[in-house]
């Protein structure tokens, strides 16, 4: 995806949902994870900072821009990984991959389906 598309098929976020409030957020019972980018020119990485100790998250350090999912997969995936390591106790078992398929088709598959760079509100059931 391109920056040019990006730029046309994002609209403005509704003003409604900043004015609503959250009866209840997950961070505030569960433990949560937060991929950091050094190289974010829209959220400082002060900032996210504040918000990851807010919510008493594992901070991944990512040199990546904004848009983490796009120009740094494999960061969003550690974090991942780490989150699904501690819901299980184990670590994820590796998928065998198709001679087609491999790393990029899994990061294909993050980006298509819109995984959040931010894992604020996760929870474990």
């Amino acid at each position: 995806m391109t920056p040019e598309v990006l730029a046309v098929s994002q609209g403005p976020a509704a003003g409604a949902c900043l004015a609503q409030s959250a009866e209840k957020v997950g961070w505030q019972e569960r433990p949560s994870w937060y991929v950091l980018c050094t190289r974010d020119r829209i959220v400082a990485p002060e900032a996210q900072q504040g918000v990851a100790e807010r919510i008493g998250a594992k901070v991944f350090i990512s040199e990546a821009s904004h848009a983490v999912v796009r120009s740094r997969p494999g960061d969003v995936v550690e974090a991942i990984e780490d989150a699904l390591t501690y819901a299980h106790g184990t670590p994820p078992q590796p998928r065998p991959w198709s001679a087609t398929g491999g790393p990029a088709r899994a990061a294909n598959r993050h980006r298509r389906h819109g995984t959040a760079a931010v894992f604020a509100a996760r929870t474990f059931d």
